[in-house]
C-alpha cells in the first residue's frame, strides 16, 4: 500500500511537470538570453530587472503548479494510509524520493531528446536537455519531499 500511494505521486509529478513543462523551457531560455543584454553591442540593460522578474515568475508559477496536484494526491493518499493504519518510515520515504528524482531527470532527458509531444507547451527555441531534465528533476525532488511530510505527518496520527 506504501509503494502505491508514492507511486501515485511519482506519477501525478512527472504528469503535472509534463503538463507545464513550457513554463520551465520558456525560463530557462529567458535565462540563456540574459548574456545577451551584455554581449558587445547590446544597447542598454534597462531592461535587465524586468526580464529577471519574469524569470522568477515563470520559475514560481511552474513550481507551485507542479506542487498542487502533487499535494492534493498526497493528502489523500494519507488518508487512505491513516484509515489502514500504516505508517511510512523517514528511511523509505527518502529513499523513494531519489530515485522518483532521478527517474523524472530519465524521463525528461529522454522526452526532450525525442521531441516527445509529451512535454505540453515547448516553445520553438529548445534549451539544453540536460538542464532542462536537471530543474525537472529538482523540482520534482521538492514536490516529492513536500508530499511525503505531508503523507508522514497525516498517516502517523491512527485517530480520525
Amino acid at each position: 500500500m506504501r509503494f502505491g500511494v508514492f507511486s501515485l505521486l511519482a506519477a501525478m509529478s512527472i504528469t503535472s511537470i509534463s503538463a507545464r513543462f513550457g513554463w520551465l523551457e520558456s525560463s530557462l531560455n529567458m535565462i540563456q538570453g540574459l548574456g545577451q543584454l551584455f554581449a558587445p553591442g547590446a544597447t542598454t540593460v534597462l531592461f535587465l530587472p524586468l526580464l529577471v522578474l519574469f524569470i522568477v515568475l515563470f520559475l514560481a508559477v511552474f513550481v507551485a503548479a507542479t506542487l498542487l496536484p502533487v499535494a492534493v494526491t498526497a493528502v489523500l493518499g494519507s488518508l487512505l494510509l491513516r484509515m489502514r493504519q500504516i505508517t511510512i518510515s523517514k528511511v523509505f520515504a527518502q529513499r523513494f524520493i531519489l530515485i522518483a528524482a532521478a527517474v523524472h531527470f530519465a524521463f525528461v532527458l529522454v522526452a526532450t531528446q525525442q521531441n516527445s509531444p509529451l512535454l505540453l507547451g515547448r516553445p520553438q527555441a529548445h534549451a539544453t536537455g540536460y538542464v532542462l531534465a536537471a530543474m525537472a528533476a529538482a523540482v520534482a525532488a521538492l514536490n516529492l519531499f513536500i508530499a511525503g511530510l505531508i503523507v508522514r505527518r497525516i498517516s502517523r496520527s491512527y485517530s480520525i
